[in-house]
């Protein structure tokens, strides 16, 4: 993959298209982790550096938000969308 990866989880509507936004989110990662350049930079947006920070700040997105419906997430929102976006919160949440 470019250095050009933009995970997008608006796109994701079906399995096949969850499985590459999460193909895209790692090498997100790992185009990030090229570049990182101290603990306090978030390269390419990404606020969380550990497994550990990344699901937490899912989570805390998911708790705060009431796992996006106040965002404009409603019910009617594709499972494997929220679920997507689920992801890219723990990215970029703090």
């Amino acid at each position: 993959m470019s250095g050009n990866v933009n995970p997008d989880p608006t796109v994701v509507h079906d399995e096949a298209s969850f499985l590459a936004f999460v193909a895209d989110l790692v090498e997100d990662r790992r185009l990030a982790n090229e570049m990182d350049g101290g603990p306090t930079d978030a390269p390419r947006g990404w606020q969380n550096d550990t497994i550990e920070h990344f699901l937490e700040s899912a989570v805390r997105w998911a708790q705060d938000s009431n796992f996006g419906r106040s965002q404009g997430l409603t019910e009617n929102v594709n499972a494997w969308m929220r679920l997507a976006v689920f992801l890219y919160c723990g990215k970029i949440y703090e």
